[in-house]
């Protein structure tokens, strides 16, 4: 690195000391979806793409960013709380799969039995009657009702 600017001096080693570093200016480095929307130029003094300059970044193009120890406890506390609940939600979400499952198999082997006593000449409830009126199906519904909001 050779900066031509005795202002730049010394950046390269606060990087490395502070565990900070520079980054584009959100007000001047335009991007869409992660990409830049024009061609910037690189600073080598500071090691990162520059914006053209405006008040939030003082014209400098880039903006100092570093987290504190306390700061990236915090985040690592939210990024465990968020894992933590995606779990929760997976977990509710197989189970609802398998609930749901175990409720189709449940009305098949109604309608199974239902065809067998028919086929011996006897009289059964229609599928969708005995479906109404079972309070296992219903137990099945109410706790589907309550995580999805719909059966």
């Amino acid at each position: 690195m050779h900066p031509l600017d005795p202002a730049l001096l010394g950046i390269v080693e606060e990087m490395k000391e502070s565990g900070g570093h520079w980054q584009p200016c959100t007000g001047c480095y335009d991007t869409e979806d992660g990409h830049p929307t024009q061609r910037y130029d690189y600073s080598p003094a500071l090691q990162t793409d520059i914006g053209c300059g405006c008040h939030e970044c003082g014209g400098l193009g880039a903006v100092w960013w570093h987290m504190t120890d306390e700061q990236v406890a915090d985040f690592v506390t939210i990024c465990e709380e968020v894992d933590t609940e995606h779990e929760l939600k997976m977990r509710i979400v197989r189970l609802e799969a398998s609930l749901r499952r175990f409720r189709r198999a449940y009305v098949n082997l109604m309608e199974i039995g239902r065809d067998r006593i028919i086929s011996f000449g006897g009289s059964c409830d229609p599928v969708d009657v005995m479906e109404a009126s079972d309070p296992e199906l219903q137990l099945i519904d109410a706790a589907l009702a309550a995580t999805e909001g719909q059966v």
